[in-house]
């Protein structure tokens, strides 16, 4: 089945499924021609058709034109491509009547996003010492090489490109693969910082076209190696992605596999832009919809962290850095400075009398971490996305921990898909490089309404049960509100073997909250068999018996002494990391899979 994406009085042009031998742009579709008046259609593998007839959409007609316009140097490889074009009876209809130019993309025309040299002149600035060494020679539009921060090296390559520089070599793919490389035997994190103007996005092609799809595509040492090798990397150091100006093509695989991606404020990633999803699928979109950080933050959770400038990326990334360690085998940084919350006993038993208030009233937790954790340590990861869902590393007495927490201001603190997703990640992560985890309840359970359902939220939540089971990091449960239905197991339940089990004087743990059991039983007389279903009843009433006497429960505590119990209990974690899993094989898991 083809799929129309251009009609003129001529010609139909549509793409058609992947073919043996067909080219690798817009995934490995061929394009054909096809002439109603006498069914004669005509296909083309070559992967450089959908940006010729691009090129020549955007109004340059000369074979010269068009290879500076798209990059493809190979004049006589053009002349044939564009006589096959013209015996098909295509580019003549297309010149005759052309489409609209592709739009400008929105934030980008302001200013260049800075240059590789000026973005390097920054990571001076802000290093412990002032000192950037580069590691290797440098090429044009990139450069790489190691700087410290608070008192340990990080490998950092910067790939910005300027209007004007417009091409991508494979000195660049052997800078990045070396630097890479060396972080992965150093020891230490890798920070990767990319982004292109628009137009030279467009013509970032090597000089040598012909070798193009077999140096970079198919070839050992192109886009493949740096997939696998930033793979390979994923849960064994921490990887940092900083997307500041426009990321497109196979650039756009690079990202998702950091541990943590930060877009700044004129950042666009994206696969295809507004002009090619317009022509090709016939849907009209923007830069913003598609491409920009706040639809990465807020609707595909891709972006963890939004930077507003090239500076506050750079204080991004040292943030995330001083939560996790050198390497998966190392322990967490821990702080020197204990800086204890600013709240006072008399607010703090306000608060858990606000809280306790009632249970099923929107609670921001947020309001509950700041009055536990050490002051401006709380470094919340994707914020926006899904909100019921809060992820964040913080400090407890300075021990860098991980926090995962339901947050009731959002849809109850139920379990979304997103939500789901976003803390298996997170937990996943938290992880690989042995950060303890901190699980917050204040949930009604899973949302169970017509959408997730088709949808199939039930596997998602085993993800979330799977990567709670696997994590052999010490693992904390605090049931602060209310822990109803499955959200009790999506949190690490008593039966996932929490190391400790802490609980509020007034929370509930319960398969059934109250005005479930109220439905039930609303619903079973009108059945008539609320007598028969007495005794499961009874059984829900007595799991909100007082809670000591449950044997998994450690200690029922006031929320005015929870901070220095957990911090209590981080004290007894072992000073080196447990390698051998405490559950099973020894830990060995990427990041990027959830």
């Amino acid at each position: 089945m083809s799929i129309v994406f251009g009609i003129n009085r001529q010609v139909v042009v549509r793409f058609v499924p992947p073919v043996p031998g067909g080219g690798f742009t817009q995934g490995g579709l061929a394009v054909e021609f096809f002439v109603p008046q006498t069914r004669e259609s005509f296909v083309v593998r070559d992967p450089w058709t959908p940006i010729v007839l691009n090129a020549i959409w955007q109004g340059p007609k000369t074979l010269g034109q068009i290879a500076s316009f798209t990059g493809l140097k190979s004049k006589q490889r053009l002349k044939t491509l564009v006589d096959q074009l013209f015996t098909a009876g295509v580019l003549a209809d297309i010149e005759a009547s052309p489409p609209p130019r592709m739009p400008k993309l929105q934030g980008l025309s302001n200013r260049d996003p800075g240059s590789a040299e000026s973005f390097v002149e920054l990571l001076r600035k802000h290093s412990d010492d002032g000192v950037f060494r580069e590691d290797s020679a440098h090429v044009q539009g990139s450069i790489g090489g190691v700087c410290r921060f608070d008192g340990r090296q990080v490998v950092v390559f910067v790939h910005l490109l300027r209007l004007g520089q417009h091409v991508v070599g494979g000195a660049d793919f052997e800078k990045f693969l070396r630097l890479h490389q060396l972080a992965l035997t150093s020891q230490l994190p890798f920070v990767l910082v990319g982004g292109l103007m628009r137009r030279a996005a467009q013509a970032a092609m090597p000089i040598q076209p012909k070798q193009y799809e077999a140096e970079f595509f198919t070839g050992t040492q192109g886009f493949s190696r740096l997939f696998q090798q930033l793979a390979l990397g994923s849960g064994r150091i921490p990887q940092i992605a900083i997307g500041l100006g426009f990321l497109c093509g196979p650039f756009t695989f690079l990202y998702p596999f950091g541990d943590v991606f930060i877009m700044g404020p004129r950042a666009r990633w994206l696969l295809a832009d507004p002009a090619m999803v317009k022509n090709f699928f016939g849907q009209d979109t923007t830069a913003e919809e598609i491409a920009s950080a706040e639809t990465h933050a807020a609707v595909s959770g891709m972006c963890d962290l939004v930077a507003e400038s090239d500076e506050d990326a750079i204080f991004k990334a040292r943030q995330v850095l001083s939560h996790l360690p050198s390497y998966c085998g190392a322990r967490t940084p821990r702080a020197k400075e204990i800086v204890a919350p600013q709240i006072s006993v008399e607010q703090l038993d306000a608060l858990e009398r606000r809280m306790d208030a009632d249970q099923l009233a929107p609670f921001d937790m947020l309001e509950a971490l700041e009055a536990l954790v050490d002051r401006g340590s709380l470094l919340q990861v994707k914020d926006k996305f899904a909100p019921e869902m809060l992820t964040a590393w913080a400090r407890l007495g300075g021990h860098t921990v991980g926090i995962a927490a339901n947050n009731s201001k959002y849809v109850s603190g139920a379990f979304t898909i997103n939500a789901l997703k976003k803390a298996a990640r997170f937990v996943s992560l938290c992880d690989a490089f042995n950060v303890p985890l901190l699980f917050f309840h204040d949930t009604t359970g899973l949302m169970a309404d017509r959408d997730t359902l088709k949808q199939g939220i039930m596997g998602y939540a085993a993800r979330l049960y799977s990567a709670v089971a696997h994590a052999s990091v010490p693992k904390f449960t605090i049931a602060l509100r209310k822990s109803l239905t499955a959200g009790l197991f999506a949190f690490c339940g008593p039966g996932f073997d929490p190391d400790c089990y802490l609980m509020l004087p007034g929370a509930t743990v319960t398969t059934l909250g109250d005005r479930s059991i109220e439905d039930l039983l609303k619903a079973l007389r009108a059945e008539g068999t609320a007598e028969a279903w007495g005794q499961l009843v009874d059984h829900e009433s007595n799991l909100r018996t007082p809670m000591s006497t449950k044997a998994y429960v450690h200690l029922i505590t006031p929320l005015k002494h929870l901070r220095e119990e957990l911090i209590a209990r981080l004290e007894l974690v072992p000073e080196n990391p447990v390698q051998q899993g405490r559950r099973g094989p020894p830990k060995k898991h990427e990041t990027a899979m959830f």
